[in-house]
C-alpha cells in the first residue's frame, strides 16, 4: 500500500512538474506580447514551447499565422498549431482549420473542427457546421450549428434559423425559424434583428 502511495506522489509530482515548465518564459512572453514586443514575445514563447509548453505553441502559430513582429509565415504557424494540438490545445485546432479553410483544404479543416467540436467547444462545432454548410451538406451542417447554438453560439442560432426558413437540412419551419433569429437577437446579432424588424 505505502508503494502504490509513494508511486501516486510521484506521479502527481512529475505531472505538475510537467505544466510548469516553461511557465515563466510563457509569463514573459506574453508580457512582452502585451506591450507589443513581439520580437522578445517570439523569443520567449520558442523558449517555452521547446520545453513542451502547449499555450505557448498555439502563441507562437498564431503570431506566424497573424505576421506578429515578422512577416506570415503559414508553414511555421501550421508546424506549431500542429505541436499545440497535439497537447490538446482547442484554439489550435480551430486556428489550423481556419487556415485550411481559408485555403480551400476543407476535408483538413473539418478534421481540425472536428477535434475542437468532439471536446464540446461551441466555436468548434460552428466552425464544423460551417465547414459542412460550404461544401452543400446541409445534414450535417444543420446537426452541428444546433449542436452549437443550444451552447450559445449567436451565429449557430442565426444560421439555425435561416435553415428552418430554407428548409436546409431539415424541414422548413417558419415557427422554430422565428424562435431562433429572437434568441441570435436576444444576443446582439445584427443580421437575425433586421430578419425579426423584416
Amino acid at each position: 500500500m505505502k508503494v502504490l502511495f509513494t508511486l501516486a506522489a510521484l506521479c502527481i509530482t512529475m505531472i505538475v512538474q510537467a505544466q510548469e515548465k516553461g511557465h515563466a518564459e510563457y509569463k514573459k512572453a506574453h508580457q512582452a506580447y502585451q506591450a507589443e514586443k513581439f520580437e522578445e514575445a517570439r523569443e520567449e514563447y520558442l523558449k517555452a514551447a521547446t520545453q513542451g509548453h502547449v499555450a505557448a505553441m498555439y502563441s507562437l502559430g498564431y503570431m506566424y499565422e497573424n505576421g506578429q513582429g515578422m512577416d506570415p509565415d503559414y508553414s511555421e504557424a501550421i508546424h506549431w498549431y500542429r505541436k499545440a494540438i497535439a497537447g490538446g490545445h482547442i484554439d489550435a485546432m480551430i486556428g489550423l482549420g481556419i487556415i485550411y479553410q481559408n485555403n480551400d483544404a476543407h476535408l483538413e479543416a473539418e478534421n481540425c473542427f472536428r477535434l475542437a467540436a468532439e471536446k464540446n467547444d461551441e466555436n468548434g462545432m460552428f466552425l464544423l457546421g460551417y465547414n459542412y454548410y460550404q461544401r452543400e451538406m446541409f445534414d450535417e451542417a444543420f446537426r452541428w450549428f444546433t449542436s452549437s447554438a443550444k451552447k450559445g453560439h449567436a451565429d449557430a442560432m442565426f444560421h439555425v434559423a435561416e435553415m428552418y426558413s430554407n428548409g436546409l437540412g431539415t424541414t422548413a419551419d417558419e415557427q422554430k425559424s422565428t424562435d431562433w433569429y429572437r434568441k441570435a437577437a436576444e444576443k446582439g446579432h445584427r443580421e437575425a434583428i433586421e430578419k425579426l424588424n423584416e
